[in-house]
């Protein structure tokens, strides 16, 4: 009766929790001698900490939605009817019944078996932040769905838990990992320092070649040669409620020439794609600012907390702005200091904000 995928099945959650830890690592081994110093670099860690903490999926219960459509439903196989013929399709009319549930946490742990786990692995659909349970049946039989549902969404909390076990305890060893891996760090940079002093020559600071040096100060075209180095100008990093806005300050950038990264603009080229690494990509590292259109819906969003993780971990690795906040509203958003300017969007029409941005990318 259900048509859905296996969940929890794809990847191993330790072995994935691990390769997190690892990339947590690699951040804090590629800061620079300025990062690592005294307060700076303890406020770093804390700042990694929190960025490499994972959230467990959590079901929201409370807003538990059916949606229902008319369809034909195969009973060849079903052996209380009489069917003449059960090597072929017999239609009968029904329903597609799907159940919505919507979910917080990271959505790449559905496909992440946990370390304890049962022989029933839960099926279901992840359709951005909601898990899909869906059902073909016999009109006759559309009350009999809600059984099947019950059934199915007490298997999905008993994995989460099992999930969540794993998590917590990656969560809970991630700022001891992350200050042994400053340490060794600071130490690397210390023997470093004390090598190139036993050398007995006084170090030359590094400057611009003549060639490299530039005659005047930047201008437009400078810094735009400078900016085509990434794929994108810009990436809208955003929740779907939120869509008409941002389709709006999409369209004014794309009109005005501006490389830009918005999800309806490239649907073919993430056809087929595997979307977790691709967007990770596309945020992490080829685009020149993400603007994170900041609402009450964004931090419940799968897909913006992943792209948001992304461009944080790029703008500590690489000691840059990297984020451009723009606020439909106060919300609260994980590892953005309150403290960070922002443009007010109450206040801002999308085409002033497309003319902001293209004044940011002109600095």
């Amino acid at each position: 009766m259900p048509h859905s995928d296996v969940l929890f099945t794809k990847y191993d959650l330790r072995g994935t929790l691990e390769q997190h830890a690892q990339k947590a690592r690699d951040a804090v081994a590629s800061l620079s001698g300025s990062q690592i110093e005294g307060n700076v670099g303890d406020s770093t860690v804390t700042d990694l900490e929190k960025e490499y903490r994972l959230t467990p999926l959590q079901l929201r219960e409370d807003g538990i939605e059916i949606e229902y459509e008319e369809t034909k439903v195969d009973v060849s196989h079903d052996p209380m009817r009489a069917v003449l013929d059960r090597s072929r399709p017999c239609y009968i009319p029904g329903q597609r019944v799907r159940y919505v549930v919507p979910f917080q946490g990271d959505p790449k742990i559905w496909e992440c078996r946990p370390s304890s786990f049962n022989l029933n692995p839960p099926r279901g659909k992840i359709e951005g932040s909601e898990i899909v349970f869906e059902f073909e049946v016999p009109n006759e039989k559309v009350s009999g769905t809600r059984q099947y549902f019950d059934a199915e969404l007490a298997n999905v909390k008993q994995w989460i838990q099992y999930a969540a076990a794993d998590i917590e305890s990656h969560n809970q060893r991630l700022g001891q990992l992350l200050r042994d891996a400053l340490a060794r760090r600071r130490e690397q940079m210390g023997l470093t320092a004390q090598q190139i002093e036993s050398l007995g020559l006084p170090v030359r600071k590094r400057t611009l070649t003549a060639e490299a040096a530039p005659t005047t100060s930047p201008t437009r075209n400078t810094r735009k040669t400078r900016a085509s180095a990434k794929d994108y100008d810009v990436a809208l990093s955003f929740a779907g409620e939120d869509r008409d806005y941002v389709e709006q300050v999409a369209a004014l950038l794309r009109a005005s020439g501006i490389k830009v990264f918005y999800d309806k603009f490239e649907t073919v080229r993430l056809w087929g794609r595997n979307l977790a690494d691709h967007l990770g990509e596309i945020y992490g590292k080829r685009s020149r600012f993400v603007v994170m259109f900041v609402s009450n819906h964004y931090p419940h969003k799968g897909w913006p907390t992943h792209e948001r993780q992304s461009a944080q971990a790029r703008a500590i690795r690489e000691n840059k702005i990297v984020l451009l906040p723009a606020r439909f509203d106060d919300t609260e958003i994980a590892g953005l200091p309150a403290t960070t300017g922002y443009i007010d969007l109450r206040q801002t029409t999308p085409a002033q904000l497309a003319d902001l941005i293209k004044q940011k990318l002109a600095e």
